[in-house]
């Protein structure tokens, strides 16, 4: 059986993010990581609200990055 334990997702829009989270999510494994490349990306707001869907539906709360001074946010989830 096919796992993942890592993923970066970045597909920039809404449809992307849509098809590819609930694709990833089945096959990832216990504590397995997904990086959300635009999930704070203002440019791409249809990147978190794809997101921000999934989240809800699955009862998965997205984790902020620790970044350097000055650059974006970066976030991701963990399958428990």
């Amino acid at each position: 059986k096919v796992k993942i334990s890592s993923a970066n997702i970045d597909c920039d829009l809404y449809d992307g993010y849509k098809t590819t989270l609930p694709f990833i999510y089945k096959y990832l494994s216990v504590s397995g990581y997904v990086h959300l490349d635009e999930y704070y990306a203002f440019k791409y707001p249809g990147a978190k609200i794809a997101c921000d869907e999934f989240f809800n539906a699955n009862n998965i709360t997205p984790i902020k990055n620790k970044v350097r001074t000055g650059e974006f946010e970066r976030w991701y989830f963990t399958k428990t």
